[in-house]
């Protein structure tokens, strides 16, 4: 008898999860809620519409750049080619839009995002943005939205939601500094950043300052040139003082870790270099390593 309520029960609980699975969850005055995506939602023709884009169809162009984002997902996957519409398309994320920029353009509900294609103006992308996790795979970033670079470099600067950044095996293009490019960012953890070996930045002053929470810093391959961005005038010495990496943790009172892995020092003399407050007030940092350093 109990073996037979058993199956009764189980034939019931089915049957009450697909009846129930078709109803529509229903909000105030009626209104359909439609739940939230679960996992990594992967860019596609699917769900394209979510974007704001610049595709037009008369054109057909090739190269598609989207500007915002108003899905409801709380983790994003934007591959470097998409195929939409019957063709596959390079895909350009730009946070400078036609006639101007988005103040917001990311949901709150986005947690997460991986980013494998072009950026453009990187700085309005993350300027409102309550995104936690953000990963740059093979991505190529490109700081000239504005024709300038120098100001785009601070993609994160003042971001008090941002904890984990990285940039894996990326491409910098008119990116002159690193200056500023976390400053303020309170709760940012941790930070992995591989740069390709041909580009050259100016410095990375204060690029950490007053992160708080920053515990784990890893940088590879990165190539400092004083004569690029605002690190040496053109016509200074290359035995000239060269603020590279004044301040650059000031203020990280939870550091702990950083590894400095095949850094490069152009048309400077390391030995001039002034590292001002390099890690002042980080009373909790144990190790700092440098490794397959050259000039």
């Amino acid at each position: 008898m109990f073996k037979k309520m058993g199956k009764m029960i189980s034939i019931m609980l089915a049957a009450a999860m697909i009846i129930t699975s078709a109803i529509p969850v229903y909000g105030g005055e009626n209104q359909v809620i439609t739940p939230a995506p679960v996992g990594p939602v992967v860019l596609s023709e699917d769900n394209i519409g979510d974007w704001e884009t610049n595709y037009d169809s008369v054109y057909d162009n090739v190269d598609i750049h989207i500007y915002q984002y108003t899905g409801t997902a709380s983790s994003l996957v934007i591959p470097s080619k998409v195929t939409l519409y019957g063709k596959e398309r390079n895909i350009t994320i730009e946070g400078s839009a036609p006639g101007g920029s988005f103040s917001d353009f990311f949901p709150n509900t986005l947690q997460e995002i991986e980013i494998d294609c072009i950026v453009l103006s990187p700085r309005y992308i993350f300027n409102n943005s309550n995104i936690a996790s953000v990963s740059f795979n093979g991505a190529i970033i490109n700081g000239g939205g504005d024709g300038t670079g120098t100001s785009q470099t601070e993609i994160f600067y003042g971001n008090t939601s941002i904890q984990n950044v990285t940039f894996n095996n990326c491409e910098f293009e008119e990116f002159t500094v690193l200056k500023n490019m976390f400053n303020g960012c309170t709760s940012l953890e941790s930070l992995y950043l591989d740069d390709k070996p041909d580009h050259e930045f100016g410095n990375m002053v204060d690029m950490f300052n007053g992160c708080t929470s920053l515990q784990s810093v890893q940088l590879k391959n990165i190539t400092f040139n004083g004569f690029n961005g605002d690190g040496l005038s053109s016509g200074a010495s290359a035995s000239v003082s060269a603020e590279i990496m004044s301040g650059a943790f000031s203020g990280c009172e939870k550091l702990q870790f950083v590894e400095f892995d095949g850094v490069k020092f152009n048309a400077v003399d390391p030995l001039k270099i002034t590292m001002n407050s390099l890690f002042g007030d980080c009373g909790d940092l144990q190790t700092v390593v440098f490794s397959n350093m050259s000039s």
